[in-house]
């Protein structure tokens, strides 16, 4: 029989409890040791009441992941030029995967599952984009620029969960991590660097085009 006092009453349980219980927990012991009875049992809940609030331990996690990912949000700011901001906002994801990987690995298996975006990963995707069109790019421009910064992300974080299978022929030992990470960030800048070069160019042939029709 339950004591009373020692559950929470089902009014006061929200959401934004079970995430801060479960990354508690995993911060303890650890992503393995998720379970909803023992999330219940630490949060003083029936796993009933839990349920209520979630559908189960697959969706608490991606919010608290989601939580996470929200921590590193950079804002795009207007002082800084537009490539120190995407060496930034790479460098934050890689600053999470290495601290917390267990929030790529939820991610992912979202992806594979559903390939949805959380709601901050729309939001870090919004302000990378809001970065490039600052920066001068066109909105297409943009939307390519910001799927190349995605990509290497997503290539950097797989590549450091999988870097023992890292085909060598390859990489010199000497090479470290970190040099490793700043010459792929290196070939993402100058990338879109150019991208933008070649965006501009573009233009201008274009606008030279319709003074030469209208002429």
């Amino acid at each position: 029989m339950e004591m009373s006092g020692t559950r929470s009453r089902p009014a006061d349980l929200t959401r934004e409890k079970l995430v801060t219980a479960v990354l508690e927990l995993i911060e303890r012991d650890g992503i393995s040791a998720v379970t909803m009875k023992q999330l219940a049992c630490r949060i003083g809940c029936s796993t009933t009441a839990a349920y209520k609030h979630v559908l189960g331990k697959d969706e608490l996690l991606e919010l608290a992941a989601d939580r996470m990912i929200a921590q590193q949000l950079l804002p795009a700011r207007s002082g800084q030029h537009w490539t120190d901001q995407i060496r930034a906002i790479v460098q934050a994801n890689l600053y999470l995967e290495d601290h917390h990987p267990w929030v790529s690995d939820v991610m992912l298996k979202r992806y594979e599952n559903r390939g949805a975006e959380t709601p901050n990963v729309r939001k870090g995707l919004d302000r990378t984009r809001e970065v490039l069109v600052r920066g001068g790019f066109s909105p297409r421009c943009a939307a390519l620029g910001n799927a190349l910064v995605s990509a290497t992300i997503i290539g950097l974080v797989v590549e450091a969960k999988y870097r023992s299978l890292r085909v060598s022929g390859d990489l010199p030992d000497a090479i470290s991590e970190e040099e490793f990470r700043h010459c792929a960030i290196d070939t993402l800048v100058h990338g879109l660097q150019r991208l933008l070069t070649d965006n501009r160019k573009t233009a201008a042939s274009e606008r030279r085009a319709g003074r030469v029709t209208r002429g």
